[in-house]
């Protein structure tokens, strides 16, 4: 009886660090495909391929949920969504190679022959200034305004891509804004969810939302700051700050703003 059940438990440990290894590779095969399809250029995607490039990025998102860490794996549903992204992508890949073959070069314009240097005008004697006792005016000092104040506590925080969890280089902007709360005890703010452009409108929303209230969470839990005095708002894709037609503006845009309302 003790030989049977230590046979059982060996049998279940096999098969756990037979499926534990599995997951985790379909998580690395995940990260690999997301890494890649982050670096087409989403404009030469819509352009060339625009139905393969949605297939993809829709696929990835589902292939995403499917594979989610803290979720239990569902390895088949998982491996498939990826292996439809993988196809679709390398369509994409495909499609835009041929385009830029097929693009006709430019011919070269003729350089233009440089303009004649203009004819310099005499030079004109300076007219004489009458001499003056008057004090010279001096420039008021600038007023500090609620509007200045506002401009100057704007801190960002940056993500990861589908992510909304806070990372170590966000923390330093975080306390910026703690400092701020805690110094102006009256003051009240605002964090904005935003995203880049990469998925549907409805998930970005939900991602946008996601990243303003971990922020938020962070300066409640961490510093103690009243939820009272903090409102979140998700704007999604909506308000990029640089352009999504690069990977570096999509990195970007992956943020929450820290804005002043009062």
């Amino acid at each position: 009886m003790v030989r049977r059940n230590l046979i059982l438990l060996a049998a279940i440990a096999a098969s756990s660090l037979f499926f534990g290894g599995c997951a985790t590779t379909a998580l690395n095969n995940l990260k690999t495909i997301q890494t890649e399809f982050s670096a087409i250029d989403r404009a030469d995607g819509i352009k060339y391929a625009p139905m393969e490039y949605a297939q993809a990025e829709v696929n990835l998102h589902m292939a995403n949920e499917e594979c989610a860490e803290e979720a239990w794996l569902d390895l088949k549903q998982c491996e498939e969504f990826q292996g439809i992204a993988r196809a679709k992508m390398d369509a994409v890949l495909k499609k835009i190679a041929d385009a830029r073959k097929q693009a006709p070069k430019k011919a070269e314009a003729p350089t233009p022959p440089p303009p004649p240097a203009p004819t310099p005008a005499p030079a004109r004697e300076p007219a004489p200034v009458a001499p003056s006792s008057a004090t010279p005016a001096v420039a008021p000092a600038p007023i500090e305004t609620v509007e200045s104040v506002k401009e100057e506590m704007r801190v960002i925080v940056h993500f990861d891509f589908d992510r909304s969890a806070i990372r170590k280089d966000a923390v330093m902007s975080l306390k910026e804004a703690i400092r701020f709360l805690k110094a102006n005890p009256g003051s009240k703010v605002r964090i904005e969810g935003h995203t880049c452009s990469i998925g549907t409108n409805e998930y970005n929303m939900a991602l946008a939302d996601r990243r303003a209230n971990s922020a938020k969470r962070y300066l409640v839990k961490k510093a103690g700051i009243s939820p009272d005095r903090i409102e979140t708002v998700a704007y999604g894709e909506e308000k990029p700050a640089k352009p999504n037609d690069t990977r570096k503006g999509r990195q970007y845009n992956r943020r929450a703003e820290v804005v002043v309302t009062k």
